[in-house]
């Protein structure tokens, strides 16, 4: 941005609306393959580096879910990770 002079506004046709675009800039969202490609195409910048992130990039997004199993209360053979309301007596 700063090599061609552009601020955050000059962003919004190729990210969406401002708030959008300052999401993708603190990156607390990622970029969609759509922003990507609009990115790749209005401003040269390669796609690759667009998409590869970084270890700290990938834990700071709260969009992006590593994968790592549960081990939550799945495991215990109760289900009350499901429910929803006030607990009741069983019979």
């Amino acid at each position: 941005m700063e090599q061609q002079g552009l601020g955050p506004k000059d962003l919004e046709p190729m990210i969406g609306r401002l708030n959008r675009v300052y999401e993708v800039l603190n990156r607390t969202r990622p970029l969609t393959l759509k922003m990507i490609w609009r990115l790749h195409v209005g401003l040269g910048i390669p796609a690759e580096s667009l998409i590869k992130q970084s270890r700290w990039a990938r834990a700071a997004c709260p969009y992006v879910r590593a994968a790592v199993p549960r081990r939550a209360s799945l495991r215990s053979g109760t289900r009350d990770h499901l429910r929803v309301g006030p607990r009741t007596q069983g019979p």
